[in-house]
């Protein structure tokens, strides 16, 4: 009950964190979701934090406008999460990066698909990089507390 209790609680602030911290731009927004979804995914287990970073980002999507995403946006955030669940390492920063460059190239693959056109792959890598490396290093910034707190 308590894992229900601390994914509802994620799944809010992600959608919230999502929605408020967000800068509209050319193909959708920017917005800080994998800061919450990379600190979700090094606490929770992974079928939680596979349902917290999709539920919530999604949501976001339909909520802010961009509904033809929510459902790419699911499986691109729930599988962000399982990089970071499941890879077998102590450096945090590692498994964000590798989650944020699957961020970037999943995103840019969809920007392509959506406009029926390559011309978006660029600019998608570019403002998605730019969402990663500021997600990382926020997060990066707090995981150790978020682990020590969460391990209680």
């Amino acid at each position: 009950m308590k894992r229900i209790a601390q994914s509802a609680l994620f799944t809010a602030i992600l959608f919230v964190v999502t929605t408020t911290v967000s800068i509209p731009i050319v193909f959708g927004f920017l917005n800080l979701s994998d800061t919450i979804i990379f600190l979700c995914a090094s606490v929770l287990p992974l079928h939680y934090s596979f349902l917290v970073a999709g539920i919530g980002t999604s949501l976001a999507d339909v909520f802010l406008g961009f509904g033809q995403y929510a459902i790419f946006t699911f499986f691109i955030k729930s599988f962000e999460a399982v990089i970071v669940a499941k890879m077998h390492t102590e450096h945090t920063v590692i498994k964000f990066i590798l989650a944020g460059i699957f961020m970037m190239f999943s995103y840019a693959l969809v920007d392509c698909f959506l406009l029926g056109s390559t011309a978006p792959f660029l600019p998608a890598l570019l403002y998605n990089g730019l969402q990663a490396t500021a997600s990382i290093v926020l997060a990066q910034l707090f995981v150790k507390r978020f682990i020590r707190y969460f391990k209680k």
